[in-house]
């Protein structure tokens, strides 16, 4: 009998099922998603306040313990409750969310027993920085929102001794930082005792709307003189004496982290909480050892191009280094050279590599002056209600230590298509949670791993994995010295799996690490400086970047060997970017997306609501019962 192949298709489909409507499971998931994200901005006001939630705008997180045992007891409520939820009938990119959720919430509980909670403060965070940071996500149009700031200040002084109890129990348990990342830390906290004309903790004051008149305006003003004064700056003061004269004399004497009391468990935690995998400090430093051996070749073919004949790049690199020519004349040189390569260079190129570009801006703006010591370039997300555009933050203070020949590397990872793009396509996702489109709910940096997951493979990976976009974009072209600095760049974080794991696993010394990167790398002496203290401080973040980047490569090559023609870049993008989270789900992520032969909006279905299970295109239908049954999370 002779079956037309209209009947045929059909039975096939009806076989498979039909699409897939949102389920049950989905629907309780959201309402725990919604609740655990209210309960996160109640918990931490100041996250609350970067999202755009001005409801809590009058108080400041508190770090006591017993504010840490609540917070842990919920942590563990939520846990129990994502994990059976994890059970039930999902629509996939629901899971996905469940997923990343649990993935967060077994971090923090888990990261109870390496107390890394009692690193509360560094050179590189403080609660004046934080502080600081917030100030500018707070609306000033009211009276109100002036009393606000008022009590936020009134809640400083207890923030700042929480922070010297919990820097104390440190002391008595031994878990103590190294001198070289408390150091310049009184320097930083007295440096914010200026006039209140050129203070950011007064700044507020300094610009009223006009509605506010006296006598209310003169009320506000005084009261904000003597909080600033007395319960900012005072506490400020009071934190730096303590660092001083009671921290200091008792930081451990030994760079690595794992001399402290449980160090080798505390940094295989380290190494998983920013890694995301297993990897040990062994693989990690031979990974490392491995990419400069391939980086330094591409380095040496540039070189051989631009006539160098010696018989390593460290020549060449520091005949680069050691030329007036290539850095710039000022800090505002610097700041405009930046900003010519993000608006001019980059981003007329981006449509190439993603769907959907950014809607807020990116600017770049300096680190303050007082922060000298800071790492050269970070970046900051836009806020989440559009108050803000992302910041490409700069230290001016190395002005005369940037090459101008790694600032295309630098814009393209700090900027786009790495780090701004990758956090605006989050928060323009409406598709997903709001606790995976809002930043900044990780917790102190220096309190890793004992903190909310901050994916710190997958930001930095993907910022790296970005730079060398730079080549697909035909950024390069033209201009080999910038390849060559781009090489500087992505070689210097190959060195940091090397370096990290030296430090910390290997009994490598400060100096032992500085000369390897110098060997190996164009950069600077002072950045490379300022790198090896991040070492020191941070344990395992700088492995990040080359592990997440290098997962993404391979997930790429993985995928267009699978699809072949049918591979498109911007999808692969798409993918990742909407699994952001742990390495291990944006690797399932393209195994679903290779399975159904590249067509991603078929994976999540027709709408974020209403994900289709088993909907494939004509060429597909076939296989299409192997896909359904098959495919599993």
């Amino acid at each position: 009998m002779v079956v037309p192949w209209t009947s045929a298709v059909v039975a096939v489909i009806l076989l498979a099922g039909p699409a897939r409507a949102a389920t049950d499971g989905d629907g309780a998931a959201r309402e725990l998603f919604d609740r655990y994200f209210d309960w996160r901005m109640q918990d931490n006001p100041e996250f609350a306040t970067v999202v755009g939630n001005h409801s809590y705008d009058d108080r400041l997180t508190s770090v006591s313990m017993s504010a840490h045992r609540s917070r842990l007891t919920q942590m563990q409520s939520y846990l129990i409750e994502v994990s059976k939820l994890l059970k039930d009938d999902l629509s996939y990119h629901t899971r996905v969310s469940a997923t990343v959720l649990r993935d967060n919430l077994v971090a923090f509980v888990d990261g109870e027993t390496y107390k890394g909670y009692l690193f509360p403060s560094t050179y590189l965070y403080s609660v004046g920085k934080a502080l600081s940071k917030v100030i500018k996500h707070m609306p000033f149009k009211n009276e109100q929102d002036y009393r606000n700031l008022l009590k936020r200040y009134g809640a400083f002084p207890r923030k700042v001794e929480e922070v010297i109890m919990l820097l104390r129990m440190g002391i008595e348990e031994g878990m103590v930082l190294h001198n070289v990342s408390m150091e310049t830390l009184p320097a930083q906290l007295r440096a914010q005792n200026v006039s209140l004309d050129d203070s950011s903790y007064f700044a507020p004051f300094l610009k009223m709307p006009e509605e506010i008149r006296d006598p209310v305006r003169s009320e506000l003003q005084m009261k904000g003189r003597q909080a600033v004064q007395i319960e900012v700056i005072g506490h400020l003061l009071k934190l730096a004496d303590f660092v001083e004269s009671e921290y200091l004399p008792n930081t451990r004497e030994e760079v690595a982290v794992t001399s402290l009391p449980n160090g080798p468990a505390f940094y295989e935690a380290c190494l998983r909480y920013h890694t995301s995998t297993k990897l040990t400090a062994e693989e990690i430093h031979q990974m490392g050892l491995d990419e400069v051996e391939r980086i330094e070749g591409e380095m040496k073919k540039i070189a051989t191009s631009q006539g160098f004949r010696g018989a390593n790049t460290s020549s060449f690199s520091e005949q680069l280094r050691s030329d007036p020519s290539n850095y710039h004349s000022s800090p505002e040189a610097l700041m405009a050279g930046f900003t010519d390569m993000i608006q001019n260079r980059i981003q007329q190129h981006l449509p190439a590599v993603v769907w959907e570009l950014p809607v807020d801006d990116v600017i770049v703006e300096m680190k303050p002056i007082s922060q000298k010591k800071a790492i050269f370039a970070s970046y900051r997300p836009p806020a989440f209600d559009g108050s803000l555009p992302g910041r490409f933050q700069v230290n001016v203070n190395l002005f005369d230590k940037t090459p101008k020949y790694e600032m295309m590397a630098l814009a393209l990872h700090e900027a786009n298509p790495g780090h701004h793009l990758y956090f605006s396509a989050l928060k323009q996702n409406n598709g997903l949670p709001r606790f995976r489109r809002a930043h900044g709910d990780a917790g102190e940096t220096s309190m890793s791993p004992s903190r909310l997951l901050s994916n710190t493979a997958l930001v930095e990976g993907w910022a790296l994995y970005a730079e060398s976009l730079g080549e697909a974009l035909t950024l390069y072209d033209g201009h080999p010295i910038e390849r060559y600095g781009g090489y500087s760049l992505e070689i210097l974080r190959a060195c940091r799996l090397v370096v990290d794991t030296g430090l910390h696993a290997f009994n490598w010394t400060q100096e032992m690490a500085l000369n390897y990167m110098l060997e190996h790398t164009a950069s600077p002496r002072e950045r490379l400086e300022n790198e090896v203290r991040r070492y020191v401080t941070w344990p395992g973040q700088a492995t990040a970047y080359k592990v997440g980047e290098l997962r993404l490569k391979e997930l790429r090559a993985r995928a267009i060997k699978r699809l072949g023609q049918k591979f498109d870049l911007r999808n692969f993008h798409q993918v990742v970017l909407d699994c952001a989270g742990p390495l291990s789900v944006v690797e399932n992520c393209v195994n679903k997306y290779i399975a159904y032969d590249g067509q991603w909006d078929e994976v999540l279905g027709s709408s974020a609501e209403t994900p289709a299970a088993c909907l494939v295109p004509y060429a597909t239908v076939l296989s299409i019962l192997v896909v359904c049954r098959f495919v599993q999370w």
